[in-house]
């Protein structure tokens, strides 16, 4: 998300979240594949935390004016999209499109039937090496990432390999220091990159099985 559209984004998520009826507030479509540009809109979608008809909450035209306000403050458009946590009034191919490409800013990640949309929950983890020393960079890369060793003895070389945390938690690498792994072993992988005292930013997203 680039960085003119996270404080309008943060700042809805904010203000929404003192309705306790929302639940997740999730940003989709440009903003959230940083393709976005001056004229683009804010897509959002509230989740709100019951099976009622989306058009009976009432927490929607609170909700709702939060973005008028918004939109004068900052000059930019919101497109909100409300739902129940069945989404309901909402078509699958939207729902699928929003749990493959929407970023999670507040609340916890809806309980959908994934196995019909065949999305699955990972995390997208971001984090930063720059405050940590040298050798604690090096052994943290290669816990994360494992390593390959070449030993020779008596004229023959020996080759092991050594599977990174990344590989054993069945994630994957996306770029100098971020990585994509299944929601449910996050934390594991959180808790690593805490004991070396590294930042991080966790990103609940839906994809395809990698």
């Amino acid at each position: 998300m680039q960085n003119p559209f996270k404080e309008i984004v943060f700042e809805f998520a904010k203000q929404a979240s003192d309705f306790r009826m929302v639940r997740t507030v999730i940003v989709f479509g440009s903003v959230a594949k940083g393709e976005a540009d001056a004229r683009s809109d804010v897509d959002i979608l509230v989740v709100f935390n019951t099976s009622k008809n989306v058009n009976k909450i009432k927490e929607r035209p609170a909700v709702g004016r939060i973005a008028l306000d918004l939109e004068k403050k900052f000059d930019r458009n919101i497109q909100l999209i409300f739902s129940n946590r069945n989404f309901d009034n909402l078509d699958r191919q939207f729902i699928e499109e929003v749990m493959r490409e929407g970023v999670i800013v507040y609340g916890k990640v809806p309980q959908i039937d994934t196995k019909k949309l065949m999305l699955e929950p990972y995390s997208l983890i971001y984090f930063s090496l720059k405050n940590i020393a040298k050798a604690d960079k090096m052994r943290l890369k290669r816990a994360l990432y494992g390593h390959k060793t070449l030993k020779r003895y008596k004229n023959k070389v020996y080759r092991s390999v050594t599977v990174g945390l990344v590989d054993q938690l069945g994630g994957r690498r996306t770029g100098i220091a971020s990585v994509l792994i299944p929601a449910k072993k996050a934390k594991e992988f959180i808790e690593v990159l805490k004991s070396f005292g590294v930042e991080y930013e966790k990103l609940d997203v839906w994809i395809s099985k990698i």
